[in-house]
């Protein structure tokens, strides 16, 4: 609804998981006369590792990057990206960085009520994008980026290193975020940060001033 109201026209593709989902060989269909690529990711990523025949996601992701296609993956969709360029991930995020079992449910309706703060690298394309140093998010998973895929740098992680953002600095526009900014547009930096996917996938002129990085 709201990259509608930011006047983009909206195609939803709905694709699946299981055995005998689009093979990669297929996403260039997928992909046609699309002019930007916009991920909703979901708790199962963790279940598609790399080595596996690449799903629909993966595969269109791929595409993108190669064709240079604005690309902004959400709510979990930093995790898809990672994977589509080849990271890895925590699979128990709350394990590795050391929460206490006992304390983890108390913490996540702590952060589901309050936010979590998350810290965005101040030379990041994130940063150009939200003109701030820190987010306050809802954390709704408990999965996490390990490390970033090829071409990825993490541009936003919390007080104990947890990667929430990582994004590509030599690509027009490829952000992939671990958190849902469309079911945060009360705050403006969530707002600049889908306008600015629009008016990349808008902009006829590919060094148009939209960019994720500075350009010479």
């Amino acid at each position: 609804m709201f990259l509608r109201l930011c006047g983009a026209h909206v195609r939803v593709q709905h694709v699946g998981f299981a055995a005998g989902s689009m093979p990669a060989a297929q996403s260039g269909p997928l992909l046609q006369d699309v002019d930007g690529l916009i991920v909703c990711g979901d708790t199962t990523a963790g279940a598609c590792e790399p080595g596996r025949d690449p799903d629909s996601w993966l595969a269109a992701l791929r595409e993108a990057a190669k064709g240079r296609m604005p690309v902004l993956a959400l709510d979990g969709g930093g995790q898809w990206l990672t994977l589509a360029r080849g990271g890895t991930l925590h699979p128990d995020a709350a394990a590795h960085y050391g929460v206490d079992p006992r304390q983890r449910s108390q913490t996540r309706a702590a952060v589901q009520r309050s936010g979590h703060a998350v810290k965005i690298a101040a030379d990041s394309g994130l940063h150009r994008l939200t003109e701030v140093e820190e987010l306050m998010i809802r954390v709704r998973n408990n999965q996490a980026i390990a490390t970033p895929g090829e071409g990825l740098q993490s541009v936003a992680q919390d007080w104990r290193g947890r990667i929430f953002a990582v994004e590509d600095p030599h690509h027009p526009f490829c952000l992939g975020v671990d958190w849902a900014p469309h079911l945060a547009l009360h705050q403006r930096s969530q707002r600049r940060l889908l306008q600015a996917f629009v008016r990349a996938a808008s902009a006829v002129d590919p060094d148009a001033d939209i960019a994720m990085r500075e350009r010479a």
